[in-house]
């Protein structure tokens, strides 16, 4: 549905979130205690060959999400463009609800406009 498709999205990007935190915590901390990290478990080399494997497939996962964007927006566009297209209730009281509020700032800014004028008439 919908609103499971939007949660794993949601899900998708706060675990990416963490894993750039995390990644940037091992970032600040490895430099500064370097003499701390046993680096004897295995060679440099396969943490570099690791670090590059892991680049690719952050592309890979960077094409994918890119791929997915476009598919949305295309999506979009066509159910826009559909002349039989019955907008959602959302939509509609969306659009009434931005006339109201402008309607309504209108008239209080004419109010307002209309209360200056008023005070320095009597000033006058």
């Amino acid at each position: 549905s919908g609103d499971e498709f939007l949660n794993f999205l949601l899900k998708l990007n706060k675990q990416c979130g963490h894993l750039i935190t995390a990644v940037q915590n091992i970032i600040t901390e490895l430099p500064v205690n370097s003499h701390k990290i046993v680096l004897e478990w295995a060679s440099p080399r396969n943490f570099t060959s690791v670090c590059e494997e892991l680049v690719s497939n952050v592309e890979d996962l960077s094409e994918e999400v890119c791929k997915l964007k476009d598919l949305i927006q295309k999506l979009q566009n066509e159910r826009e463009n559909d002349p039989t297209h019955i907008p959602l209730m959302e939509e509609v009281s969306t659009w009434n609800s931005r006339i109201l509020k402008r309607t309504a700032i209108t008239v209080c800014g004419f109010g307002l406009l209309l209360f200056v004028c008023k005070l320095t008439f009597q000033r006058k």
